[in-house]
């Protein structure tokens, strides 16, 4: 009896951590910058990568590049840093849609884009942020969304 139950236990471990596999092997999203250190003021160019990490086509939508990832940027002390009001406007749902059509991600595929994060967050004062991306990708029903969360970029912004 007792074997028993440990083999049950050790199959829906196996099951959980191969549905988590899967879930998280959709897509990736990957955050870089050229800039090191940059300068208070200057513009902070980020690039971000999404590559479809499955054996199946995925479906992303296409607005605005400017709307299309939700980013988070938090200073040292975990704050969010604020937006500024073009920031605002591109994170209202209700905001500017330039295109609206799907887009489909054939398996290892990747769709690119640069922003500036100063036209989305005030910097006011050097120190350490952390930025994050995420963005929904679709399998191959529309209303099955998953949410792909982007690796942490590191900035350290300087005087």
């Amino acid at each position: 009896m007792r074997r028993t139950c440990h083999l049950t236990l050790i199959i829906l471990v196996t099951l959980g951590s191969c549905y988590a596999q899967t879930q998280d092997s959709l897509a990736e999203i990957s955050l870089t910058s050229s800039d090191a250190f940059p300068v208070v003021g200057s513009p902070i160019f980020i690039s971000i990568k999404l590559t479809n990490l499955s054996t199946a086509p995925i479906r992303i939508i296409e607005t605005n590049p400017n709307k299309e990832y939700r980013l988070s940027v938090l200073d040292e002390s975990g704050a969010q840093v604020p937006l500024t009001p073009y920031g605002k406007e591109m994170g209202d749902e209700q905001g500017v849609i330039e295109r609206n059509f799907a887009r489909t991600l054939q398996p290892k595929e990747a769709s690119a884009l640069r922003l500036d994060l100063n036209r989305f967050f005030e910097f006011r004062h050097p120190g350490k942020y952390r930025v994050f991306a995420k963005r929904k990708v679709y399998k191959s029903n529309p209303n099955s969304g998953v949410d792909i969360t982007s690796n942490d970029l590191a900035i350290d912004l300087v005087n």
